[in-house]
């Protein structure tokens, strides 16, 4: 296989989205080579519902692998240590949901059972969901460090400074096992100025064109304030780009010390006003850390012609016909919750103001940014 083949293998994702209330996350994970099969993707956890299952159509074919394809009239069954508890509702095509009253408890077994319209039937194995254990510290090192970058178009590398803080945490598992998941989400705050947005015409004059949202109007001879900004302040979320899992080789007892679990990295638009790490500690079952490790494993060897190979990804979905292929996941998991704030005052040197963009604060902020300022923020 000639290396070009093999990074165009690699690439090849199909998406699994992760699921804990009403938040989606994308992870992503290579197809073995195989014909088309159902993708099941889901959770269950102690926290309130609703809960969300994905079921698609992955195929070895050349469609857009960007574009699952959703299946649509499919029936699932939620039951708790064997007692069916509630029925998944299809809100959107290939989207099913729990009622938000259903909410999961550590100490029970779960599975699903799905239905589709051909009449095959699929079904989870059975999980107990296992206590999450708790974050008891979750601390900061600030680093700076020197990074070689060649720009293009210039006749040399340019030498530029890195400044970031190190998050660590140290835990407590609820068990001997210690198989844990750390999904870490960043919140900052940023400010643009679209109401100094403007139009060069092709005499070289300047025509002032602020955005509607930016609550000025260009009245032909000056800017004039109308209302209130819509669009100059937006919280963005910063999520991580591929899953951590515990490794048992840093367990020493029921515990883990000083496990690095995300980088924030300092710039004037992350320190505009102060940065938000919010960590969750998720247990899980041996079957879903391994498939978490995978995951990963792709994540961070892709691009590398010399990456050891990996397991197949196959997750804990079963169909009862043999013949009939599935991939994916539903996984259960207890979730324990720690928050830090870090604040300009907590950068051991001078953040340089916010830039200048002149254009809706969620174009520097997009996909993950909102005009509305969470209930959580501080």
């Amino acid at each position: 296989m000639t290396g070009r083949m093999a990074i165009l293998l690699k690439l090849r994702w199909l998406p699994l989205f992760m699921l804990l209330l009403a938040c989606v996350d994308r992870v992503e994970f290579s197809t073995p080579p195989a014909g088309e099969q159902l993708v099941v993707e889901g959770v269950i956890s102690d926290e309130p519902g609703p809960y969300t299952v994905l079921l698609s159509i992955a195929s070895s074919n050349n469609a857009p692998v960007s574009d699952p394809i959703p299946v649509t009239g499919a029936g699932i069954e939620l039951y708790e240590d064997g007692v069916k508890i509630d029925s998944y509702v299809e809100e959107d095509a290939g989207i099913y949901r729990t009622a938000s009253t259903t909410r999961g408890v550590a100490g029970r077994t779960y599975h699903i059972v799905i239905t589709t319209v051909d009449g095959s039937t699929y079904s989870s194995e059975p999980e107990e969901m296992i206590a999450s254990g708790t974050i008891d510290d979750l601390t900061y090192e600030f680093e700076s460090f020197d990074v070689v970058q060649h720009v293009p178009g210039s006749d040399g590398d340019t030498l530029r400074f890195v400044d970031r803080f190190n998050i660590f945490i140290d835990a407590t598992t609820a068990n001997g096992d210690g198989f844990l998941r750390w999904r870490t989400t960043g919140t900052y705050h940023v400010k643009t100025y679209p109401e100094l947005a403007f139009e060069q015409q092709i005499d070289g004059t300047i025509v002032p064109t602020p955005w509607r949202c930016s609550g000025v109007i260009w009245d032909g001879f000056n800017l004039v304030r109308v209302g209130p900004c819509e669009c100059c302040d937006c919280w963005v979320i910063a999520k991580e780009k591929s899953p951590l899992v515990s490794d048992q080789s840093f367990l020493i007892g029921d515990d883990y010390t000083h496990i690095k679990v995300s980088e924030v990295v300092v710039t004037p638009r992350t320190f505009f006003d102060k940065y938000r790490v919010e960590v969750e500690q998720m247990s899980m079952s041996k079957k879903a850390h391994e498939f978490f490790r995978l995951i990963k494993a792709q994540s961070d060897g892709i691009g590398s012609l010399f990456q050891p190979p990996f397991g197949t990804i196959r997750g804990n979905i079963i169909a009862q016909d043999p013949n009939q292929k599935v991939l994916g996941l539903f996984w259960t998991t207890s979730v324990y919750r720690k928050y830090i704030y870090l604040n300009k005052d907590n950068v051991p040197k001078k953040v340089l103001p916010i830039d200048t963009v002149k254009d809706r604060c969620l174009y520097i902020g997009a996909p993950n940014s909102s005009t509305l300022k969470p209930s959580f923020w501080q």
